[in-house]
C-alpha cells in the first residue's frame, strides 16, 4: 500500500508519498503558504488532492468516508498531519 501523509511545516506542508513500511519517501513536495494553514480545511484537502494528481497519484475513492476530508484522515500522535491511501494513475 502506498500513503500520502501531508505533515505541518513552518508555513504550510510537506507531502510526501512513502510505502507502507518503509520512512524514504517516493514523491515529495514542499507546500508552503498553503491555504487556511495550520488548520487542514476542505480546500486545503482539495488542493493536496491537486497535488497528488500532478505526482501522478490519486486517493483511493473508498478512503472517502464520513469521518474523512476528502479522504485525508488524521494522523493519530500526530496534531496537524493528515494522511490517504493513494495509488497511482499511470
Amino acid at each position: 500500500m502506498v500513503t500520502a501523509i501531508c505533515t505541518a511545516a513552518d508555513s504550510g506542508y510537506i507531502l510526501r508519498v512513502v510505502r507502507e513500511g518503509s520512512s524514504e519517501p517516493l514523491a515529495e513536495k514542499d507546500l508552503t503558504h498553503w491555504p487556511d494553514w495550520p488548520a487542514f480545511s476542505f480546500e486545503a484537502a482539495h488542493a493536496a488532492r491537486c497535488e497528488l494528481v500532478m505526482l501522478g497519484c490519486m486517493i483511493w475513492t473508498d478512503s472517502i468516508t464520513p469521518d474523512s476530508l476528502l479522504g485525508w484522515q488524521p494522523v493519530p500522535g500526530d496534531e496537524g498531519s493528515r494522511r490517504g491511501s493513494i495509488r497511482s494513475t499511470s
